[in-house]
């Protein structure tokens, strides 16, 4: 039998194996692509990505996968009458959109704005008003980063490719399921409004599982899980803003996302005022001058973009 109908040695696999490592953990950079495509130049190591490929399938991806895989590893190891085997397995791989540049996109919005993001594995986002998200898909896996603000995902079902949303303090891994995200300044959080997803600490590597109705807080306390309620999550795509026993500057921070316009306080202390209350986005007047009667406080509005609370 001659070295032509040999399947790929153990050597290239572990190197197969370890290339498509590497293209999960953090993708191919333009050298990296090319000493890929270096590599795949001999038949062996392309057909021991192929057979690599054709596990990893088998382990959950999508029966075409598994079939296309199974049919460039086959060819590969019989020889090469028809097509390279490195070009073989190339045309595979640009199918899946591996081979070239990875998928990415930017979406962003600005003060009273929202916008609903389609992307390219058929999942959606709706970004709230001053929210920028940045997407990245490539054969292996799906990332988004939320920037600022927040978003809900409405995530399409691919079990080989895991959907990811990062902030500074937390990464939430979902496979089909639905759930808000938000970065805040002191924290960060997401809640599950149908499926499962996990929410990893980026800083402490804790991991929880969530189910619809919990949602987690990641700071610098560590991360936090509670239960919560879908209506107040989805509020503000509904044109309102729901404040469940918040402080003050936070509840600031979110009318700010609507509308242009400065608020400041008399005391530091006013920032910390804990405030309940439902709002629609643009009734940030009516809002502080709530929080004014309640807690025997003067509201001052030198001109339409200012605000300003004292103690009388």
């Amino acid at each position: 039998m001659s070295d032509d109908t040999r399947g790929p040695g153990e050597g290239s696999l572990a190197e197969a194996s370890a290339w498509l490592v590497r293209r999960q953990a953090g993708g191919l950079d333009a050298e990296a692509q090319a000493q890929l495509r270096r590599w795949l130049a001999k038949p062996e190591n392309a057909a021991a990505l192929a057979a690599t490929l054709d596990a990893w399938s088998a382990l959950g991806a999508d029966p075409g996968l598994a079939r296309r895989t199974r049919r460039s590893a086959a060819g590969v190891i019989a020889g090469r009458a028809a097509v390279p085997a490195a070009a073989a397995l190339c045309i595979v791989l640009a199918g899946w959109g591996w081979v070239g540049s990875v998928r990415t996109e930017a979406f962003s919005t600005g003060v009273g704005q929202t916008r609903i993001a389609s992307l390219p594995d058929g999942s959606s986002v709706r970004l709230d008003a001053m929210t920028t998200i940045r997407v990245r898909q490539d054969l292996l896996s799906r990332r988004v980063d939320l920037v600022s603000g927040q978003a809900v995902f409405e995530v399409a079902k691919d079990r080989r490719r895991p959907f990811s949303v990062s902030t500074d303090q937390m990464k939430v891994t979902a496979l089909g399921t639905r759930f808000t995200v938000s970065d805040g300044p002191l924290r960060d959080d997401a809640a599950l409004l149908r499926g499962r997803v996990e929410v990893t600490h980026r800083a402490s590597g804790r991991r929880v599982e969530l189910a619809p109705g919990e949602a987690a807080s990641a700071g610098v306390g560590g991360l936090l899980t509670a239960r919560t309620d879908p209506e107040t999550d989805l509020a503000w795509t509904r044109g309102r803003i729901v404040l469940r026993d918040v402080r003050l500057a936070e509840a600031v921070d979110r009318f700010a996302r609507y509308a242009p316009g400065t608020v400041t306080f008399g005391d530091r202390w006013l920032e910390s005022l804990r405030v309940s209350g439902s709002f629609r986005t643009q009734e940030r007047s009516a809002f502080l001058q709530s929080v004014a009667d309640l807690n025997g406080l003067r509201l001052e509005h030198p001109s339409p973009e200012t605000w300003r609370l004292v103690r009388p």
